[in-house]
């Protein structure tokens, strides 16, 4: 009977104590959900396991880290809030706080897609006297009339092509290929003038329209390229870099109109700190992400000269030309 009590009582010892723990857990839930005094929505294109996935994440880490737990950011990867577009409409109005593109501004900022002018930028480093220059900076505030507020750029990389029909070397190869393009003028433009086919589709239909043959190809960094496996669907690789792609962190400025200075800082130093270390973390990754691919496709280079000479009208049409001329000014 004296074992039996003394069992009892070490049972209901040790059920306080849990009681207690949970008690407390909870306890400091509450308190850690009283310390979150703003939550942010932030959506992309790419999966969460991505290159773009791992910006976001470590984004989303400096600003709760940054804020001391005051702010958090939900991340919404693979176009969860809907297509790129419609989720800057979205960031405009207020429902979505964050969205992660370039393409999709053009349409509110034109001037933009001075980024996208192909062989404008030899390398990175190049390209960063732009995006952390007094140039970035004037294109950036440009979205603040339209209800954006642009904290930065985010590398992707040099954009190089995979297609299924046959290498490409120079326009001659590319002519008649149906390429997949996003919604952008200069990028379609550039198809175009090649002797391609450029069409549009959203990114996260295009694994499958490769796999039924509606694209043969289309552009894309390295490391897009093997985050979404699209040497599972394409053949040929060629390098050709025509031009350097970067995504611009955007956020809804009626949201941030209302924010005090000091979350304000946190969000702009964090938006930094990740196209920092995307550059750094880029240029390392480079070249593991070609050799990978090229034990999955067939690799070739382009004869850059020759794409240059067929995209040359581009440039005499370009609608902003004073534009283009500061920033090739820039970065020669």
């Amino acid at each position: 009977m004296v074992l039996k009590s003394k069992k009892t009582n070490l049972i209901r010892i040790v059920s306080f104590i849990f009681l207690l723990y949970i008690i407390f857990s909870l306890a400091m839930l509450s308190v850690n959900a009283e310390d979150t005094e703003y939550v942010f929505r932030f959506g992309y294109g790419a999966a969460s396991n991505s290159f773009q996935g791992k910006q976001c994440e470590l984004f989303k880490e400096l600003i709760e880290k940054y804020t001391d737990g005051k702010a958090e950011v939900k991340l919404y990867p693979s176009d969860q809030l809907g297509k790129r577009a419609a989720q800057v409409e979205a960031t405009i109005l207020g429902s979505q706080d964050f969205v992660l593109t370039l393409d999709n501004a053009v349409p509110l900022v034109p001037e933009l897609n001075v980024l996208n002018m192909p062989f404008v930028f030899q390398d990175r480093h190049r390209y960063e006297r732009i995006s952390r220059g007094p140039i970035g900076q004037e294109l950036l505030d440009l979205l603040q009339d339209h209800g954006l507020v642009g904290l930065g750029l985010w590398e992707l990389g040099f954009l190089q092509v995979a297609n299924n029909v046959r290498p490409i070397y120079t326009p001659e190869d590319a002519k008649g290929l149906n390429i997949r393009v996003p919604q952008n003028p200069i990028r379609v433009g550039v198809w175009k003038a090649i002797g391609a086919n450029p069409d549009t589709i959203a990114y996260s239909e295009l694994f499958s329209a490769l796999q039924m043959g509606v694209f043969d190809g289309f552009d894309n960094p390295l490391m897009l390229i093997r985050d979404a496996h699209f040497e599972e669907v394409t053949k040929y690789l060629t390098i050709l870099g025509y031009n350097y792609k970067a995504d611009i962190v955007l956020m809804c400025k009626k949201r941030w109109d209302v924010l005090p200075p000091n979350i304000q800082s946190a969000i702009r130093i964090a938006a930094q700190d990740v196209a920092i270390w995307s550059l750094d973390e880029g240029e390392k990754l480079a070249a593991d992400h070609l050799e990978y691919l090229s034990t999955k496709m067939e690799v070739n280079y382009a004869d850059v000269d020759s794409f240059r000479k067929a995209i040359k009208p581009m440039y005499e049409s370009y609608e902003y030309p004073e534009l283009l001329n500061r920033v090739l000014e820039v970065v020669k």
